[in-house]
C-alpha cells in the first residue's frame, strides 16, 4: 500500500521530464519495476481489456503509416502518440500485477487513490485564497505564470489547469461518495470535511465543465444508489436555494459567462466554430482510418497540431470512425466488466469515473494528457485483480465454513 500511496502522491505532485523530445514520467519506472519485481498474472479475465489495448495501437500504427505513404515526412515527436499507447499497456499490466497483491479493506484502498486528489484540491483553496501568503507560491509551483498576469482568478491545484484541477478533484469526490459503511467519527466529521473542501476546490477553478460534471456526479451517485426520495428532496432544496447561488455566483467567472449573448453560450465561446468545424474538415478527409496525431505543425497533410477541446472529436480525427470505436470498447468493457463483478462499491465507483470522464471529454482534451492516463490505466488495472482476490478469499472462507459444518 505504501507503493500505491508513492504512485499516487508522484503522478500528481511531479512534473513529467523530457528525454530527446520524448515525455516521460517518474512513475513509469515504478510501472516497469512493478513488472519485472511482482509475481505473474494469475488471471485471465484482464485479457480482453489487453488485448482492446494493443488493437488501438495497431490501430494507429495503420494510421501513421497511411499518411506516411500519402506523403507525410514525420520527425521525432511524432512517436510520442505511439509510445504513449504503449505506455497505457504498461501501465495497466503494472496495475494488474499489483492489484493482486493488495490486502486491505476497500475504503483504504479508495481514500489512498483520492489523497492526490485531496492535495489539489487544498492547494486550490490555498491558492485563490491566498492563504499563509502561498497563493502565489503554489500556483507558480504547478501554473504559468501567464496564468496570474492580473492576479490568481482561476485555480490550477496540482496539475497545471483548472479544467484538469476540477477533473481530478472531482475524482476524489468519487473516492468520498463509493466509501462503505464508516465509523461515527468519520461520518460525520472527516467525510463531510473532504466533501466541502472537494467542492469548493471545484468551484474556484471557475470549470463550466466541472460545475456541471459535479453536479450530475452527485445525481449519478443518486441514481445508482437507488436514492430516488432524496432526488426529489435535492431537487427541492436547489430549487428553493437559487437565489443564494445567484448571490454566490455574483461577480464570479460563472456570472460573466452566463451573460455572454446568446450565440457565445450556444457555440461555447466560439469553440465549435473556431475549433470543432475545422478540425472536421480534416476528418472528412480520412473518415475511417483518421489522419494520425502528427507533430509537425507545418506538414503536407491537412493536419495541424492544435488543440482540440474535445476527446471524442480528438479520437475521432487522429484515428478515425475505427479508432473512436475501439477506444470507446475498452470504457465498455471496464462498465460492463465491474457491473456484473460483486462488489457494488467498485462498479459505483467505476459508473461515476466514467461519467465523469465522458463529461470532461466533451470540453478538454483530457484523453491526451499523461496524468489521466496514468491515474485511469492503474485504477481500472488494479480494481480488476483485487475485485478477482476479494471475491476468490470470499468464496473460499464460505467453502471453509461449509466443510466444518
Amino acid at each position: 500500500m505504501k507503493l500505491l500511496l508513492t504512485i499516487i502522491l508522484i503522478i500528481f505532485l511531479l512534473p513529467t521530464f523530457n528525454v530527446a523530445g520524448i515525455p516521460i514520467r517518474f512513475e513509469d519506472i515504478l510501472f516497469i519495476g512493478i513488472i519485472l519485481g511482482f509475481p505473474a498474472l494469475k488471471t485471465e479475465k484482464a485479457k480482453p481489456m489487453i488485448t482492446i489495448l494493443v488493437l488501438i495501437v495497431i490501430a494507429y500504427c495503420i494510421t501513421f503509416s497511411i499518411q506516411i505513404f500519402s506523403g507525410y515526412s514525420p520527425i521525432i515527436q511524432d512517436m510520442n502518440t505511439v509510445f504513449s499507447m504503449v505506455r497505457n499497456i504498461v501501465i495497466f499490466y503494472a496495475a494488474l500485477k499489483f492489484g493482486q497483491s493488495i490486502k486491505c479493506d476497500i475504503n483504504s484502498l479508495l481514500l489512498i487513490l483520492s489523497c492526490g486528489f485531496f492535495v489539489s484540491s487544498l492547494v486550490s483553496i490555498i491558492q485563490f485564497h491566498n492563504i499563509g501568503g502561498l497563493g502565489i507560491k503554489t500556483y507558480l509551483l504547478f501554473g504559468k505564470e501567464s496564468g496570474i498576469r492580473y492576479g490568481i482568478n482561476r485555480t490550477v491545484g496540482t496539475v497545471g489547469n483548472p479544467n484538469y484541477a476540477a477533473f481530478f478533484q472531482i475524482c476524489g469526490l468519487i473516492g468520498i461518495l463509493s466509501l462503505e459503511r464508516m465509523s461515527k467519527f468519520y461520518r460525520t466529521l472527516v467525510l463531510p470535511a473532504l466533501v466541502a473542501i472537494t467542492v469548493w476546490s471545484v468551484y474556484v477553478t471557475f470549470s463550466r465543465t466541472g460545475l456541471i460534471a459535479l453536479i450530475l456526479i452527485f445525481l449519478g451517485y443518486l441514481v445508482i444508489r437507488k436514492k430516488y426520495k432524496l432526488i426529489i428532496f435535492v431537487s427541492f432544496i436547489v430549487f428553493m436555494s437559487l437565489p443564494i447561488f445567484g448571490e454566490l455566483l455574483n461577480g464570479s467567472r460563472y456570472e460573466q459567462v452566463a451573460s455572454n449573448n446568446s450565440s457565445e453560450l450556444l457555440t461555447l465561446n466560439g469553440r465549435v466554430n473556431a475549433i470543432w468545424s475545422k478540425k472536421l474538415e480534416a476528418f472528412y478527409d480520412s473518415p475511417v482510418w483518421g489522419i494520425s496525431a502528427s507533430e509537425a505543425a507545418h506538414s503536407n497533410t491537412s493536419f495541424s497540431n492544435v488543440i482540440f477541446d474535445n476527446s471524442f472529436l480528438y479520437l475521432l480525427i487522429i484515428s478515425g470512425l475505427i479508432g473512436l470505436i475501439i477506444n470507446l470498447a475498452f470504457n465498455l468493457k471496464i462498465l460492463t466488466y465491474f457491473k456484473k463483478a460483486n462488489n457494488s462499491n467498485l462498479f459505483l465507483y467505476i459508473a461515476l469515473l466514467h461519467i465523469n470522464i465522458f463529461i470532461f471529454y466533451l470540453t478538454t482534451d483530457l484523453i491526451k494528457g499523461v496524468l489521466f492516463t496514468s491515474f485511469y490505466f492503474l485504477v481500472t488495472g488494479v480494481f480488476i485483480t483485487y475485485e478477482l482476490n476479494n471475491s476468490t478469499n470470499e468464496t473460499t472462507h464460505i467453502d471453509s465454513n461449509i466443510k466444518l459444518e
